[in-house]
């Protein structure tokens, strides 16, 4: 038993499991910070605003480069060659770049629509190049992770969130909302040009230009868009409280209180996601052995429920006295909000967010699209109806329903998958044993 696990933790460690873990425990806490000292800089109006043309940008940000990292970092986990990586890389960018371009034109247009806050229009058109810097440096993450280089991907996040965090305080202290905008255009332009030296140095193929022949467009196309419809009706639904907080109520304390509520549960959402980024490039691998995936897959769920539920129950009895230390007494009526949204934390990390990104690697992103949709409408449908009756609170009891919906469904369907693949050859050996370090 001692030495099963302790080759487990070897595995782990030599295939950078830890690297990945510890790298999003450093950015997340980081990042916590940052939204602490943000919040405590700015006035809780300005954070209001702030918070409001921010979430009006990730809206647009679901779609950044119509899902082309998404493409890449399955398209490239398949491939063969170096080569076929390399064509999807050029593909990737050139499409994705084009995109954001027609997407900031979009951003720009929006920006002279009627908005509830004076400060919007403006602020939202100083992020109208936002996603494209943001695309440039994530498609230099997904090479990383296509090589299992896990460390180095791990490193980079490092450096991306520490200058993200430090330019973001220095603006805010110096020029408020504007300065914050800043910071963070400028954190993303340095990680972004420390990412790709490297490989331009080394010049990464040394072949010469071709017409991309051996590229599957239609694959790379559906893999796309679907993945780009997945990720943002997943993604919208930690967006639409605070719009229709916005929309509904007009005051910015409200929308302030909610963001703030909905802080911590969304930070902890790294670690899920860590566990994500580690294993998906294996579970792609594996995905015609039916047994290993289902084996693999049932410890990831036992180990959730049981990690993830603990983590929640804590937060949930610290709930008053975390918010108020870490916030301030201004925040205290977030209390119950953020302990609603820790039951949707709980549903998302141990169910709903593994086995999503689990059913892409069986090219199942239509599924994906009708519960992303399904949850989408219900968290609309009940924030309509619960936050003129209860507020903040409202919104909370949206998110956490829709996040409970979407595990429910995500997670008999996948198995179903599993078992089905299993039938034709359950009389079969499995070829592989476990999560071993897999090397180009």
């Amino acid at each position: 038993m001692i030495h099963c696990v302790r080759t487990q933790l070897k595995s782990l460690l030599s295939t950078g499991f830890f690297h990945i873990f510890g790298a999003g425990t450093i950015n997340k806490v980081i990042s916590a910070l940052l939204s602490i000292v943000v919040v405590r800089i700015l006035s809780k109006e300005d954070f209001g605003i702030y918070s409001y043309v921010y979430n009006l940008v990730s809206f647009f940000v679901l779609f950044n480069g119509l899902g082309v990292t998404s493409a890449l970092l399955q398209l490239g986990c398949e491939a063969k060659a170096d080569g076929d990586v390399v064509d999807v890389l050029r593909y990737s960018i050139k499409m994705g770049v084009f995109f954001d371009a027609l997407l900031a034109i979009l951003m720009l247009l929006a920006s002279f629509f009627p908005m509830n806050f004076p400060e919007s229009p403006l602020l939202l058109r100083l992020y109208a190049l936002y996603p494209m810097v943001i695309l440039i440096f994530d498609v230099r993450l997904i090479l990383y992770r296509i090589k299992l280089e896990n460390k180095r991907y791990a490193f980079l996040t490092n450096i991306q969130t520490l200058l993200l965090a430090l330019f973001s305080i220095v603006g805010a202290y110096l020029w408020q909302v504007v300065g914050l905008i800043a910071g963070q255009y400028l954190a993303y332009v340095i990680s972004g040009v420390l990412a790709w030296l490297p490989s331009m140095a080394l010049r990464m193929t040394g072949r010469e230009r071709r017409s991309i022949p051996g590229l599957d467009k239609k694959a790379f196309w559906k893999l796309s868009i679907t993945s780009s419809i997945n990720n943002g009706l997943g993604s919208a639904l930690s967006l639409v409280g605070v719009f229709l907080i916005g929309f509904l109520t007009g005051n910015e304390y409200a929308v302030a209180e909610y963001k703030v509520a909905t802080t911590i549960p969304f930070a902890l959402l790294f670690i899920p996601g860590a566990v994500v980024t580690y294993i998906y490039p294996y579970f792609v691998r594996h995905r015609d052995d039916p047994q290993w995936s289902l084996s693999r897959y049932l410890q990831l769920i036992a180990i959730g429920l049981f990690g993830y539920g603990s983590l929640a129950a804590i937060c949930c009895v610290a709930g008053e006295r975390l918010i108020t230390l870490v916030f301030g007494a201004q925040y205290e009526g977030a209390t119950r909000a953020f302990q609603i949204m820790m039951l949707g934390f709980f549903a998302t990390s141990a169910l709903r967010q593994p086995t999503g990104n689990l059913l892409v690697t069986q090219r199942k992103l239509w599924f994906n699209t009708f519960t992303g949709a399904l949850s989408l409408l219900l968290c609309c449908a009940l924030c309509v109806l619960l936050v003129p009756a209860i507020g903040v609170e409202g919104a909370a009891w949206a998110y956490a329903l829709a996040m409970i919906a979407g595990a429910l469904c995500n997670v008999p369907y996948y198995i179903s998958i599993l078992v089905r693949m299993r039938k034709p050859s359950e009389n079969e050996k499995p070829s592989h044993h476990g999560i071993r370090a897999e090397r180009d």
